[in-house]
């Protein structure tokens, strides 16, 4: 497999957006390095890992919805099998690749257009090379004949170790999902994937991040006139404790207290009911 020209983009609009809910823009840390590179504070930082927290805590990906507004391109080289699989994850993912039906006859076909990454040689049977002779002498037929049942049967009998080059779009979520669905899958290639996942900026802190049960908490609370209950998140529990009881002093009609991301504490309270659970 191959990596290039990979591109990371949009990092000063993600802090911005994580901080819409509460405006809390005056406490964002991050800024732009001498060296042209943004560089996300730690105050920013925890609260986007905070929201991560959340997000795994209700097995939901609406918490963490800002990973997808981080963009990444990379021009990837990798296998037909692995293409086969890779192509489960379509939504925030776009692609162009070379073309089978305009360039498959345009080169020789030899061992080097396929994956030979850890190929060892140990089980080479007798009928790789012939075959290969045998798709390479289609190609021929084709580019001299022009008859289109010779590139049929070439794109028939193409090995699904065949390379394809296609230039991908996709942001954090997606990477994030694929990285924990295939990190420890039996393919050497995802193992290749995930360790170039691992070299994006901000990975070990955002696509590979796994929360602890410890130190997350957050208070939720119901809006009028919104479907989805507005969610605030701290890193203390005296913190989280405080703002859930101004809310019940207001009279906030349904609020929930949890530790993320499991429920070593939950507490709720509604107004309608006049107690806690």
């Amino acid at each position: 497999m191959k990596f290039e020209h990979a591109s990371v983009y949009n990092f000063e609009n993600v802090v911005r957006a994580v901080r819409h809910p509460l405006e809390s823009y005056d406490k964002s840390d991050s800024y732009w390095g001498e060296d042209g590179k943004f560089v996300i504070g730690e105050k920013d930082l925890k609260l986007m890992q905070n929201l991560i927290g959340a997000a795994v805590h209700d097995k939901s990906n609406s918490h963490s919805k800002f990973l997808r507004q981080i963009m990444v391109s990379v021009d990837l080289t990798a296998p037909m099998y692995w293409w086969s699989e890779a192509d489960t994850y379509k939504v925030g993912t776009t692609a162009n690749s070379t073309s089978k039906m305009h360039k498959l006859a345009s080169t020789p076909i030899t061992m080097e257009c396929f994956e030979l990454d850890d190929y060892s040689g140990m089980h080479n049977p007798s009928f790789i090379k012939p075959f290969l002779t045998s798709l390479e002498e289609l190609r021929q037929l084709y580019n001299s004949s022009g008859d289109k049942k010779y590139w049929k049967e070439l794109i028939r009998w193409l090995p699904e170790g065949w390379l394809q080059t296609r230039t991908v779009t996709l942001n954090y979520q997606v990477l994030r999902q694929m990285y924990f669905d295939r990190r420890n899958h039996k393919l050497s290639e995802w193992h290749q994937f995930c360790d170039w996942v691992k070299t994006l900026p901000y990975a070990e802190k955002l696509i590979t991040y796994e929360p602890t049960s410890n130190g997350v908490y957050t208070v939720s609370y119901l809006v009028k006139d919104k479907k989805e209950p507005i969610i605030t998140t701290f890193d203390n529990e005296a913190a989280a404790s405080k703002m859930f009881e101004y809310m019940v002093s207001r009279g906030t009609k349904d609020i929930w207290l949890d530790q993320m991301p499991l429920y070593k504490s939950h507490y709720y309270y509604s107004t309608e009911e006049g107690k806690m659970k």
